[in-house]
């Protein structure tokens, strides 16, 4: 262990922790609102629906994928794939909305790299406008801040919504399944 590892650890025990958090800020109605009227792929069986918008060319978004496996009995999970900005992911996007499946999500992921042939994206395009008017703007009411890859939203209690800007810790997958609502 690191010395700047082992401070973090020190500092993170000094302060008294709450015995329930939720990961993520708090955030309007109207993000989960416009996450939800956004395509996306569903998996999963449990009550609480967690919300994930993620470009297929970004790094975190795999592993992310790999530990969401064990609560797919517990919690849904909404895909949601834009470009990103990048060619890349407008390949990625447009194969998984064509597909439409779960199963289409992990196949949907790429590296970033120089494609040759850029083949026409209408589902991708669609999709990219849909985010940058709907997703993008609540985004950055809620937060101060612009869009993330991977951006998650989810709902629970009485109307409360929380935004977690960037990837997801394994635990908090357990965490929202048991809080989430939406």
């Amino acid at each position: 262990m690191d010395r700047r590892s082992f401070l973090a650890i020190l500092a993170a025990a000094a302060v008294p922790s709450p015995a329930f958090a939720e990961p993520g800020v708090a955030a309007s109605p109207q993000l989960l609102s416009a996450f939800r009227s956004v395509r996306g792929i569903e998996e999963g069986r449990g009550p609480a629906t967690l919300h994930i918008l993620f470009a297929p060319w970004c790094h975190v978004s795999p592993q992310m994928y790999r530990d969401s496996r064990p609560y797919l009995s517990a919690l849904r999970l909404r895909w949601i794939p834009f470009s990103g900005g990048q060619p890349e992911g407008k390949d990625g996007t447009e194969r998984l909305l064509r597909d439409g499946t779960p199963s289409g999500v992990p196949q949907s992921f790429v590296p970033i790299q120089p494609l040759a042939v850029r083949p026409p994206t209408p589902l991708a395009d669609a999709q990219d406008a849909a985010v940058a008017g709907l997703i993008e703007p609540q985004v950055l009411r809620d937060s101060g801040m612009g869009l993330v890859t991977p951006t998650l939203a989810y709902g629970f209690g009485e109307g409360r919504v929380r935004l977690v800007r960037g990837g997801l810790h394994p635990a908090d997958f357990g965490l929202i399944s048991k809080i989430g609502s939406a």
